[in-house]
């Protein structure tokens, strides 16, 4: 699995493991790990299989042993996305999207995991005007709306009426999209398994997404600046549940980002939509596993006994609470004065509320008021 995940642009891996006289035949992706019974060399049956082995494997293309690579363009790689990512790429660099390069420098963040299917993100830079981006490679089910869909979807609804316009400034911005995997459905339907077990193939993919660079809540040192980022994720969370219909479902510390203007203002912004789903897919569901970060997951989706919970708003809510009870605790609020407790009372309310003269972005971030909806979430 570690060669799925030190070439990063790779759908899936053909290996030969020898012991003595004795060899198999493996496969891995990002969805199952086949392997081939012992074949004996001693054999003239098993040198026969091995000479057709290698010749076999010698006339695959790089394609077909799972190599990607040179990806000039990721839009390339796009199937039902290719006219959007288009768009929003010449959008962003004012020239054709077959023009533009990135380059890729370090790694930002690698989610712990599994390896080959964690969620890798990459910094890189445009050529046409060195400008900084990130790229992130993640290997979701492919029953998942992808998150291009996911804020596209967002984006549309935002667009379509003024008293939304605010929320535009709460998505993430992405340039490009696109997907590659290997299929191996036809093939493991039909296998038969030492344990004579049917094994349901769960179709992965690794999806490429270019976006602008943001960054994380805990780069701010402003008491005030956070208190921003986080009233702005609670109100852009339940903003998207209640209009595009979107449950985000994997709220932690490293999905809570920022940006920041030219005039030092912060804007937070709910990141990773993988894991994000439509409420009416909710109920069939779209992975066979649970979603979100175990250190911030609610208590019910961590128990063993409950295996029938669906991802629901309050979930979401209780993951916020973990990263601000994180929050707390990662950041010294203390005096060097005692303060009575009228005092602390009244610094609350400025970090929370602001002062009553205008000092650039009060707190709600719109209009001056908190956003509120008639609609009750199912929690």
């Amino acid at each position: 699995m570690e060669h799925l995940s030190n070439v990063i642009l790779r759908s899936h891996s053909i290996l030969t493991l020898f012991d003595r006289d004795r060899f198999q035949l493996e496969y891995f992706d990002r969805s199952v790990i086949a392997v081939s019974t012992a074949v004996d060399l001693s054999t003239e049956a098993g040198q026969t299989l091995f000479i057709l082995m290698v010749y076999g494997l010698r006339r695959l293309s790089p394609e077909d042993l799972g190599l990607r690579t040179v990806v000039k363009d990721s839009l390339k790689l796009c199937t039902d996305y290719e006219s959007t990512a288009k768009r929003l790429e010449e959008k962003a660099s004012g020239i054709g999207a077959n023009n533009v390069e990135y380059t890729l420098k370090d790694i930002v963040f690698r989610q712990p995991g599994l390896i080959g299917r964690s969620t890798c993100v990459v910094a890189a830079r445009r050529s046409t005007d060195d400008k900084h981006f990130v790229v992130k490679f993640s290997c979701p089910a492919r029953t998942r709306a992808t998150e291009m869909e996911l804020i596209q979807k967002a984006r549309v609804c935002a667009e379509s009426d003024e008293e939304h316009a605010w929320v535009l400034s709460h998505l993430l911005n992405m340039i490009a999209k696109g997907s590659v995997q290997a299929r191996m459905r036809d093939f493991l339907d039909n296998a038969v398994y030492a344990d004579e077990k049917k094994y349901y193939y769960e179709d992965r993919c690794l999806r490429i997404c270019v976006s602008e660079e943001l960054f994380p809540i805990t780069n701010l040192t402003s008491q005030r600046k956070i208190a921003q980022v986080f009233l702005d994720i609670l109100q852009t969370h339940k903003w998207l549940y209640d209009f595009p219909k979107i449950l985000h479902r994997d709220l932690s510390m490293s999905n809570i980002m920022f940006r920041e203007d030219e005039l030092g203002h912060v804007f937070g912004v709910p990141n990773d939509l993988d894991l994000a789903s439509l409420l009416s897919e909710l109920e069939s569901g779209t992975s066979l596993r649970r979603t979100g970060t175990p250190p911030f997951m609610a208590l019910d989706l961590q128990n063993p006994h409950k295996l029938q919970v669906r991802h629901l708003y309050r979930h979401d809510l209780e993951s916020l609470f973990y990263v601000l009870l994180m929050l707390v605790c990662r950041h010294d609020f203390t005096r060097k004065k005692k303060q009575t407790t009228v005092q602390r009372l009244v610094r609350l309310r400025a970090i929370l509320v602001g002062p009553q003269k205008d000092q650039g972005r009060l707190l709600p971030g719109h209009q001056r008021r908190l956003y509120q909806s008639s609609n009750r979430p199912r929690i």
